[in-house]
């Protein structure tokens, strides 16, 4: 409504009311109701401000009357304007706004194109009236902060959430510990999990497992972590003995890699594809060409399938012993079990055996014709000495 309908209204209402002939509900709903239609927050504060004079009202039917009226204030005006119209006309402000916590969700949510800042002041805006924030505005907060990512909101907002008694649930730490990890490094991430702790955030399978991991990174010490977890109470699942296998696995570590997959099956974990291909990888690091074979066959004897990163991992380890007979026959095998090298394999071979060797048996098996894309092409290329 432009601004001299507006007043016209105004004029209109209060001589109505001075003539002792007020709105009635039906006609401020009516109003309320057009405003809504138009996203029109002055004409609401208008109809709001109205109601609130009407004499003939109770508090709770101003309140449903005006529901819709005064989140469209908060949304286009703020809380802080909010708060000051109904104060202004002998309201209480708590009475209307306090549990308004979805309110300032759906608010936030509609100025997310505005930035991280913009999301800060709509939420300071909310508070210092008294709307109570809850754990889905700062989860939503905290996310939209760590897509971006940026660790100051994090730790801003986090902070706030505590000020306000929200405690951020456990998986929303998790991934802040994970994010931290990667950008920060673990020593970082280290410091998150006692502050987190500190606030009483429960620490689950998953914040052990991100530690570990970023242990295992920097080359520290995963085990400590794994000790807390069980210290803990939490009972580890197979992402977490994956997670220590590989660490292990980096660095040539066969004998760790092998008891923590036994350490697995006594705690009756079932290993997966990927457990079995890093003890794979642990093998062919260590270049330990015996035991990589062992590991490939018992992979396939507990119903595993081999795929092209255990194909690999084996041919890798043949190739550090110099066992290029081998190496060809694995090529065949792959053929046969219509696994399809990649520029890893490739590489492998062509440090086993030569550009020209590879070349030849690329040709004998009829793969130099396939469908490779730009990346395998220049595998192909770099490995056989053929033009891209």
């Amino acid at each position: 409504m432009e601004m001299g309908k507006l007043d016209e209204a105004k004029t209109w209402a209060e001589k109505a009311r001075a003539e002792g002939k007020p709105l009635s509900a039906e006609d401020l709903q009516s109003f309320i109701s057009e405003a809504l239609t138009n996203d029109d927050a002055a004409a609401a504060q208008l109809w709001l401000e109205q109601t609130l004079l009407n004499q003939d009202l109770s508090t709770r039917e101003k309140q449903t009357i005006c529901f819709l009226a005064v989140f469209l204030i908060a949304r286009k005006m703020g809380f802080q304007v909010l708060h000051d119209i109904l104060e202004t006309h002998g309201e209480q402000p708590n009475h209307w706004i306090r549990n308004k916590s979805r309110w300032l969700l759906e608010i936030l949510r509609s100025t997310r194109s505005g930035g991280l800042e913009r999301l800060g002041e709509r939420l300071d805006d909310a508070l210092q009236v008294g709307v109570e924030a809850d754990h889905s505005v700062f989860r939503y907060l905290l996310y939209e902060a760590l897509k971006v990512p940026d660790l100051a909101y994090v730790t801003k907002w986090f902070d706030k959430a505590v000020l306000h008694g929200v405690v951020p649930e456990t998986p929303i730490v998790n991934h802040i510990i994970g994010e931290v990890a990667k950008i920060e490094g673990f020593a970082a991430a280290e410091e998150w999990f006692e502050k987190a702790t500190g606030a009483g955030v429960k620490p689950n399978v998953y914040t052990y497992k991100y530690l570990i991991q970023a242990a295992s990174v920097e080359e520290r010490d995963p085990e400590k972590w794994f000790r807390r977890l069980l210290a803990a109470g939490i009972a580890p699942d197979v992402v977490t003995f994956n997670t220590l296998i590989n660490a292990a696995a980096k660095k040539g570590k066969l004998s760790d890699a092998i008891d923590w997959f036994h350490m697995a099956l006594s705690m009756s974990i079932r290993p997966d594809m990927l457990t079995y291909n890093m003890v794979l990888a642990a093998a062919a690091q260590a270049g330990d060409a015996l035991a990589a074979e062992q590991w490939f066959d018992r992979m396939s004897k507990d119903g595993f399938v081999p795929d092209i990163v255990s194909y690999n991992s084996l041919m890798k380890a043949l190739m550090k012993t110099a066992r290029t007979r081998e190496v060809e026959e694995l090529f065949w095998q792959m053929k046969m079990n219509s696994v399809m090298p990649d520029v890893v394999t490739l590489k492998t071979m062509r440090w086993a055996l030569g550009r020209q060797r590879v070349k030849e048996l690329l040709s004998d098996a009829d793969l130099l014709a396939e469908q490779w894309s730009d990346e395998q092409m220049a595998g192909v290329a770099l490995n056989t000495g053929l033009v891209a």
